[in-house]
């Protein structure tokens, strides 16, 4: 579930690797399509986001590019 804190991310990998990576990622969108497989996810925090990337890593995947969709709302005071 997304919170009001929670950071979105699309992430792009080279190759078709969404079976790999529907089940490392949990909660995360997985579409794959013509050697390319995007990945949509809600992160809490940057050690989140560099944990999600240490696992990329660590399965060998090629990553493309990391784009942030949306902030998180924050309430002004």
């Amino acid at each position: 579930m997304i919170s009001d804190t929670d950071y979105r991310y699309r992430i792009i990998l080279r190759g078709e690797c969404g079976a790999l990576v529907a089940g490392v990622f949990g909660d995360a969108v997985v579409e794959s399509s013509r050697g390319w497989t995007f990945i949509t996810i809600a992160v809490h925090d940057d050690s989140a986001l560099y944990g999600l990337i240490d696992r990329i890593q660590d399965l060998a995947l090629h990553l493309v590019s990391i784009n942030e969709l949306t902030a998180p709302r924050r309430k002004h005071r």
